[in-house]
Order: structure tokens, then sequence, then C-alpha cells
């Protein structure tokens, strides 16, 4: 296995907007670092590669990348730790399609610098990226085969690492997305606007409380998983850094009206240690369980 580290410095306070941002996440590069590395089977052609990255004195190095076998880039986290899944085939190229949908949003969002350093860039999210002039850009990926599902990002601007992970993903099916039995349409930048402007709210409007208003680019996104016969539509969003900042990380989800959502939960939280919140019913906060 082929480790190598890098660092870059994250300060988000000093490239954009820093009226936005209560935190600076700013961190020194050390003087020298080592890899301490765990391949372990988990299942068929799967492994699970994990690990530390340290300095000379083996303190945690917190910041950077690591980057496995000259591929695949992973982060390392604040604790200096690094997780990721590999398999042993050599990846192909996935068949997919790219669209934009003119919602009313649109903007040039390579002015927001703290996404654009955060994002794993290919010919693929620079061509996405690109649409945002457009519209509400989407990668289709599957074979068509089974169920269809829908997946939208960026519904609140300023929550970048929720967008960071989408195009990530996006990257990582474009490598196996054939391997998708039915169909998967990914909206990584569904507000343009609000991306741009790094905002989570824009002209007054949070597009969480109007998707069941006519016009708006959240209802358009209802409409469309509609329109495709869409048996889920996953909007996915982050912790802001800002004053209202909770300061946790949880996985939120309800046993009604998609019970199916809980069992979701409950593997990312086996698999990532994180908070579960689970409620009796959607957009019921008070009946949290």
């Amino acid at each position: 296995m082929d480790l190598t580290y890098a660092f870059r410095e994250f300060s988000f306070l000093k490239n954009f907007n820093p009226s936005r941002f209560s935190k600076s996440f700013t961190f020194e590069p050390p003087s020298d670092t080592k890899i301490i590395s765990n391949v372990t089977a988990v299942d068929g052609n799967r492994k699970l590669v994990s690990g530390k990255v340290v300095d000379e004195k083996g303190n945690s190095v917190v910041g950077g990348t690591v980057t496995v076998n000259g591929r695949y880039t992973v982060p390392v986290d604040t604790k200096g730790e690094f997780k990721f899944y590999i398999t042993d085939k050599t990846p192909g190229r996935a068949n997919y399609e790219i669209g934009v949908m003119d919602w009313g949003s649109k903007a040039d969002i390579r002015v927001n610098e703290p996404l654009m350093n955060g994002i794993e860039h290919s010919e693929l999210t620079d061509r996405i990226i690109d649409l945002c002039t457009q519209g509400s850009p989407y990668v289709k990926f599957g074979n068509g085969n089974g169920k269809t599902v829908v997946m939208t990002v960026g519904t609140h601007g300023g929550e970048l690492a929720s967008q960071a992970a989408g195009f990530k993903l996006i990257n990582l099916l474009a490598d196996y997305g054939d391997e998708i039995d039915g169909t998967i349409y990914i909206f990584p930048v569904l507000f343009p606007e609000s991306t741009a402007n790094n905002t989570r709210i824009y002209n007054g409007t949070n597009l969480n409380t109007v998707a069941d208003v006519n016009g708006t680019v959240s209802n358009h996104a209802v409409k469309f998983a509609v329109s495709v016969n869409a048996v889920g539509l996953g909007d996915f969003h982050n912790t802001r850094h800002d004053i209202s900042d909770v300061g946790i990380t949880s996985i939120l989800c309800s046993e009604n009206p998609t019970p199916e959502s809980v069992s979701i939960a409950e593997f990312i939280v086996s698999e990532t240690g994180y908070k579960l919140k689970k409620y009796n019913t959607a957009g019921c906060l008070t009946q949290e369980r």
C-alpha cells in the first residue's frame, strides 16, 4: 500500500468573506511527518485503510491529506487520523449524464474560495462548477434497472463541507457508478447564488422552509424527484461555522414517514461514531426519541 502525506494550510478567515465565519481553522505545517497505517480486509475485494499521521515526536498532525496508491485523496481529521475503504479492482469510467436545471438560481461559484479549495477537482467536477452559471447542475449515474433516488446538496450555500462531500461522491461514482443497479441523481450545488455568496439565507429565503411553495428552488427539486419516480429524496447539510454551531456532529432520522431512514442513520453512526438524533415524525423536533 503506497501512502503519501501532503500538508495544506486551511484558513477560512483568510480566504473568503471573513464576516461570515467566527472560527478559523489554521494548522501549522509540521517539521516532519510519519504515517502509521493499517490495512484490514472487510468483505470481498473491499479493504479498510486506516491510520494516523504523527510528527517526529509522535504527536498527531492535524490537517492535510493522505494519498492512497497515488489515486485517492483522504483528509486527515482533527485527531490526525484517516479512514478509507478501497477495492482491489482497477477503476473504470462509469457512464453518466450531466445536466442543468434553470430553476431561477445561477452564479459563478468559483468565487467561493474555501469551497474551491476543499473540492477534489476533476474534469467532471469542473464541468459541473462551470454549469452553475446556467442553473442547478446534476449528474446521473447507474444502469437504470432498479430504483431511483435523488440527492441534493447546497440548499444552504454557506454549508461548505456537505457540498465538498457531494463533489467527492461524484468523483467516486465516476469510477464505480456502473455498479449501481438503479439510478442516482446528484445535485451538488442546488442554490448557486447562495453558494457563491457563502450564505445560508439568501435574499431572506431559507430553502428549508419553502419546499412546498411553487417556484422556489427547493420546490423544483421535490417536483424533479417526483418526475423521475424517485423512491427517496435526500437533502444533505452540515453544521455551520458560526455562532449557531451546535458543537456536535449528528445524524438525524425519523421513523415516520420513512422508517428506512432510521436504519440508514444507525449504519452511519456505527461507522462514524457520530451522535444519533432520532425523531418520531419528520419535522416534529419536539418528538425526539
